[in-house]
């Protein structure tokens, strides 16, 4: 499925909406959350069809 094909839907009210606060995160567990959201990304990333997604939204945006 393509990035074009995806809808973001925000079904609960922003008031009702969890919160973190990073700055109480240890670094530790940043880190791990960070290289976990880095590797996934560019598994993602090297699908083709993902990489055409990415051009077709690059060019869109005059930014290739």
């Amino acid at each position: 499925m393509g990035m074009k094909e995806f809808e973001l839907v925000i079904a609960t009210p922003v008031d009702q909406r969890p919160e973190l606060d990073t700055k109480k995160v240890p670094g530790h567990a940043q880190d791990t959350l960070a290289r976990a959201i880095l590797a996934a990304v560019t598994r993602e990333f090297q699908r083709p069809e993902v990489q055409e997604d990415y051009r077709r939204w690059k060019k869109a945006r005059g930014l290739s």
